[in-house]
């Protein structure tokens, strides 16, 4: 009766880590599992353990499987599982090396962030001397992936 207990206390541990992930619940499934297989090997001998132990991680990944296709898709399944994607892409490398040195102004006041154009285009940037006005002349000091570093002229 106890091996049926912690049999069924695994398989249903199992189908809430599925729902519940974080690593605890399957832990816990897992000591079932091995309780369930130890006791089997002292009454019953190492080869119906081993039947044992093997059924019921084929059913507990047979039911992971039913769980992830089948469940996922029912009115109750919806509200567990994720079924937006997240679209979006990252920064692109605003300016080259090349750009250190050129001059340019001030879009937006400098806070001591803000925009900047040199040579005609738009990039953010980060300021040495701090605050600084709109139209107020720079000169690109330093560069990294997505923002210059200026001073004032």
């Amino acid at each position: 009766m106890l091996i049926a207990v912690l049999i069924v206390a695994a398989l249903v541990l199992t189908f809430l880590e599925v729902l519940l992930p974080g690593g605890i619940i399957g832990i816990l499934a897992a000591v079932c599992l091995v309780a369930a297989t130890a006791i089997t090997m002292q009454d019953y001998g190492f080869f119906i353990a081993a039947i044992l132990f093997f059924a019921t991680t084929i059913i507990a990944l047979g039911m992971i499987i039913l769980e992830l296709k089948i469940f996922a898709g029912t009115k109750y399944g919806k509200h567990f599982f994720l079924s937006s994607q997240i679209k979006g892409r990252s920064n692109k490398c605003q300016a080259k090396a090349s750009i250190i040195g050129e001059t340019g102004s001030t879009l937006t006041p400098m806070v001591p962030s803000g925009r900047v154009t040199i040579n005609g285009k738009i990039f953010d940037a980060a300021s040495l001397d701090g605050y600084m006005e709109v139209n107020t002349p720079v000169k690109v000091i330093s560069q990294d992936s997505f923002k210059l570093t200026i001073q004032k002229l």
